[in-house]
């Protein structure tokens, strides 16, 4: 989460961050939409039910070709 405070400004302690040409997104469940508003002001922020759902639908919603992923941050699991 350290790298998603330093790139977006937001303190929650869960969420997803998706870098794309310059743009910026970052996912978030319901627990933290009005902080991460509130705090990454610049960022256009997604709200999901389901985290793994929600990084999906982004994926294909901004037609992302490569993802990249920080492996401390995610679990083969989750992969």
């Amino acid at each position: 989460m350290s790298n998603i405070r330093y790139l977006s400004g937001f303190t929650g302690s869960d969420g997803v961050l998706l870098i794309n040409s310059g743009k910026a997104i970052l996912l978030v469940d319901g627990r933290y939409t009005t902080q991460a508003c509130r705090e990454a002001t610049d960022i256009q922020i997604i709200e999901y039910r389901d985290k793994v759902e929600g990084i999906i639908q982004a994926i294909k919603k901004f037609k992302l070709k490569r993802v990249g992923f920080e492996a401390g941050s995610i679990t083969v699991e989750m992969l």
